[in-house]
């Protein structure tokens, strides 16, 4: 799975089934139930379980890289192994401030509260929301337009 499939598995939960499902059908249309059945299996199953056993597999499999017969020096794989860390720990670094900073007296509420999209999430163009998010909050009154254009 890429970039691209990870942040939609991402956001499938966190923003919940139901909801992204009507997401999609707002940009594609209504499909019937067979469709969303296969997707669902797909994001609850087989992709998790998919990922899972890569990683367990490319834990346990892991030999030292060589170029040729020549073992790379072990700073260089440390080296690596910092880059990747250096890029992925920023996800729970963020995680647990934005839990830190929600609104809530326990855990769970934090949680809860930290996961849920902000009154304005939607579509920025009133053309593109849609009988869904008609309702929302307009994106550029609420003056964070100056703000999206960086």
């Amino acid at each position: 799975m890429d970039d691209q499939g990870d942040c939609n598995y991402l956001l499938l939960f966190f923003t919940g089934v139901n909801r992204f499902i009507k997401d999609i059908e707002m940009m594609i249309g209504k499909k019937s139930w067979i469709f969303w059945l296969w997707w669902r299996l797909c994001w609850f199953f087989i992709s998790p379980c998919l990922l899972a056993a890569i990683l367990i597999w490319s834990l346990a499999t892991f030999v030292p890289p060589t170029y040729g017969s020549i073992p790379y020096p072990t700073w260089g794989i440390a080296l690596g192994w910092c880059m990747i860390i250096f890029c992925v720990i920023w996800i729970p670094i963020i995680a647990v401030v934005k839990i830190v900073q929600a609104e809530g007296s326990s855990l769970f509420q934090k949680i809860v509260s930290s996961s849920k999209p902000t009154p304005d999430w939607g579509p920025y163009l009133k053309q593109h929301r849609g009988e869904r998010y008609s309702n929302k909050h307009d994106f550029k009154q609420s003056g964070l337009a100056e703000m999206a254009k960086f």
